[in-house]
């Protein structure tokens, strides 16, 4: 039975051009195991990906997905992002 947990917290696109763009998706997980069975902390995150518009179908050119620490305050309301604009806004 699979217990791990993906909740999509916020998505964010900043197009570059018409056919590129810099995707941010803001994530959380649950449930997740290490390779010992023991069960991991609840995490946050960020996947950092670049898209470009290919015959009509938008491709992943790259992709980075980096953990938001310290997990306690990770997205916590009110907090200032990385580029200045407020998480959720």
């Amino acid at each position: 039975m699979k217990e791990s947990v993906w909740r999509t917290d916020e998505v964010r696109a900043r197009f570059l051009s018409p056919s590129i763009v810099v995707v941010h998706v803001y994530f959380s997980t649950s449930g997740e195991l290490n390779p010992d069975g023991s069960r991991r902390p609840p995490r946050r995150g960020i996947f950092t990906r670049v898209e470009e518009k290919r015959d009509g179908r938008w491709v992943i050119i790259a992709s980075q997905a980096t953990s938001i620490t310290p997990p306690q305050t990770a997205m916590a309301p009110n907090r200032a992002s990385p580029a200045g604009a407020r998480v959720g806004e």
